[in-house]
This record gives structure tokens, sequence and C-alpha cells, in this order.
């Protein structure tokens, strides 16, 4: 094909003229044609106006001009040792509203077209069914697995990885237990009759927990276990609809774990030392990691990228986990309170691996991967 030819590829195969403007000429908007041009017409250069990209098999995709907004936002990285100003900097103090501090790549960090349409699966089967959220790796489906089994798990033993069994001592928050009622009839009991009132009982619980006002931490944390638990059921369990809610959903997800796990590191300073604070303070950071990385499982899934790693990596994790498992183990410890960031936690941990508890093993395998943490570990997960 030579160069030199400025008439767009589908006039030229019909040996039509083309008047070769942009970004469609007047010739294959007549006959709704794919109008695609082996060089860009000098007044579409100029105007940087948006075209339309053939990636392979006929299909077209839209490419909108680079200084339209065109590459996604990704989180930037703070790297920091202390959690609270690495929280300040992505919260911002005195500011009601957040600040996820969202900053535009590189043209050099957004990845081609026709490398994004082979990294991303497809979640698409033939005909247009929607495919179920699946790993393409031994470690992403064990990692999936895990994260979808919790609501289930909560449903029949009452606690999960994120929400200790002793946290609720006194009365059960309303939100966590219309959770468990809804994590019950949907992992348990939903079938094609009753899933369309499943879901809409789980609507309804979402809006009402964001229409409650602001409370102590551990009601505030009721409401963001119930907020996760129900972001898994969509994003697991439902469909399209649901997964189309959860993603409008993330932002805010990610925003309250955030000003809850600020707030969380404040009452531990100030408060009483004892077991049952720790648990508080534990479930509030297992809960906010499981939050991130959520969002992240899903953004590699959908995007192929972890939207989410910067700040996943600096989530505060406890550096012991046998206060978890009973308050002799709390007691044992010299320094309970001791936390270090997800990322030094997957490192210190291969340079001294021990037998670690379920949350550590998920927080391992989706960093390290699960062929590594088991050659490491020696036990089978």
């Amino acid at each position: 094909m030579s160069l030199r030819r400025r008439s767009c590829d589908a006039c030229f195969k019909r040996r039509q003229k083309c008047d070769r403007s942009s970004p469609v000429c007047m010739t294959c908007q007549r006959l709704n044609k794919l109008c695609h041009y082996p060089l860009p017409p000098p007044e579409s250069a100029d105007n940087a106006t948006p075209f339309f990209q053939e990636v392979g098999n006929g299909i077209a995709v839209y490419q909108p001009a680079p200084d339209q907004g065109a590459f996604p936002d990704l989180f930037t990285s703070y790297v920091s040792d202390d959690v609270d100003q690495f929280l300040e900097q992505e919260l911002g103090l005195g500011h009601e509203s957040l600040d996820l501090n969202l900053a535009q790549p590189t043209p050099s960090q957004v990845i081609s077209l026709e490398v994004m349409s082979i990294m991303i699966p497809n979640l698409l089967g033939p005909l247009g069914d929607l495919q179920p959220l699946m790993g393409n790796t031994q470690t992403w489906q064990w990692v999936i697995a895990h994260l979808k089994a919790c609501p289930e798990e909560f449903s029949r033993r009452g606690n999960n990885i994120f929400l200790h069994e002793q946290l609720y001592l006194g009365a059960l928050p309303r939100p966590v237990r219309a959770a468990f009622t809804v994590s019950a009839a949907a992992c348990r009991s939903m079938n094609k009759d009753n899933r369309s009132m499943i879901f809409k009982v789980l609507d309804a619980e979402v809006l009402e927990i964001l229409q409650l006002p602001d409370e102590d931490v551990i009601q505030n944390l009721a409401k963001l276990q119930a907020l996760v638990l129900y972001h898994i059921i969509r994003l697991f369990y439902g469909g399209v609809e649901q997964r189309v809610m959860a993603e409008l959903q993330e932002s805010l997800l990610m925003t309250r774990a955030l000003r809850l796990l600020q707030r969380a590191q404040s009452d531990i300073r100030d408060g009483k030392l004892d077991w049952h604070s720790w648990i508080l303070a534990e479930c509030t950071r297992r809960t906010v990691l499981i939050t991130f990385m959520l969002c992240g499982v899903y953004s590699i899934l959908t995007r192929g990228i972890c939207l989410a790693f910067p700040t996943l990596q600096m989530l505060p994790v406890s550096s012991e986990s046998t206060a978890w498992i009973s308050q002799d183990g709390y007691l044992q410890l010299a320094n309970p309170n001791k936390t270090v960031a997800y990322s030094e936690f997957t490192n210190r941990w291969l340079c001294a691996p021990r037998e670690v508890e379920s949350f550590e093993k998920l927080m391992l395998v989706a960093c390290k991967g699960v062929e590594t943490v088991e050659a490491y570990s020696g036990l089978g997960l």
C-alpha cells in the first residue's frame, strides 16, 4: 500500500472518490462503513480529533485524541513509613471531600490497544453471555475463590477473615444483621425465581447504609463490612447490572475505608489497650485491606492493571496474627499493636517464612503468587 494514498481504506477498495473529511468521510458516513485512513488527514492532525482504529478481526475501536483526556486515571504512590502521614496524604486533613490524589500517566505508561486486548480477559462469551469473574492463572483463581467465599463463610459461621467472632460483644449492629441475611440468601439459596428480590433487598440495604449519619468507629466499621460483603456479592454473584453498580460505588467504598482507618488509628493511640480494642483495630485494618484488594483484583480482570496497588501497598498489616486466634496469643505478644506496611509484610515473610493464618495467606498469595507461597511455607494452601 502506497503511503502517499490519502483516501480512506473503504473508498480505496470500492474505487470511490473520498472527500478526506475527518474523522469519517462523507461516503463512509452515508454508507455506514468503517472509515480508516492510512495516514491522518492534515486537518485532523491539527485539530487532534478522535478517530477509529481497527485492532483486528474488523473490530473498530474509538480512539480519543490525546488532548481530550483519553488516558485513565491512576493512583499515585506515596512511599512513607508512617501510616498517619500516608493517610493524611491520601485524605487531606480538614477537608470534607476525599482527595484520591489522581494523576494522569505519561503516554509511555499507557498500554496500547493491541496489548490491552490480549491482557484483558474476555468477560463476554461468543453469544454475548456474561462470563463469571475467573482468573487465568492458578494464583488469581485462588485469590478470587477466597474473596468470593467471604459472604458464604460469614453466613455459615458468623465470621470470616475480616470479621472476628468476638468483635460485636453487645448488640449486633443492624447493617451486619442485614448483611448476614443477604449473604445467606445470595450464597446459599439464590435461584432464578428469587434472584431479583435478593438484589432489590441488597440495593435497599446499601442505600440505607449510605443515608446513615456518621457514628463511632465500631458502628462505622459495621457499615463498611456490610458494604464490602454486598460488593463481593455484586461482583461474583450478580449479573452485568450488578457489576456496573459495583464499579460506580468503588470510589465511595475506598473513601469510607480510608476515612475509617484514619479515625481508627487515632482511637488506638488515645484508647485503652486490651484484646477487644485490638480486635476492633485489626478488623478495621483487614476490612480496609479487603476493600482495596477487591478493587485491585477487579481492575486487573477488567483493565489488565491494578489501579489500587499504590495505595494497597502502604496499608497497615499486623506483624503478628496470633492475637487473632485467641486472647492468650494476644497476651503473649510484647507489642501486639505493631503494624507494618503491606509491601513490607510480604517482603519480611519471604525473608523469614512462618505458618500463616487465612487472611495472611490471602495477602501473601495476592502479592507473591500461590506457587511462591507454597514453596516458601511448605504448606498446601
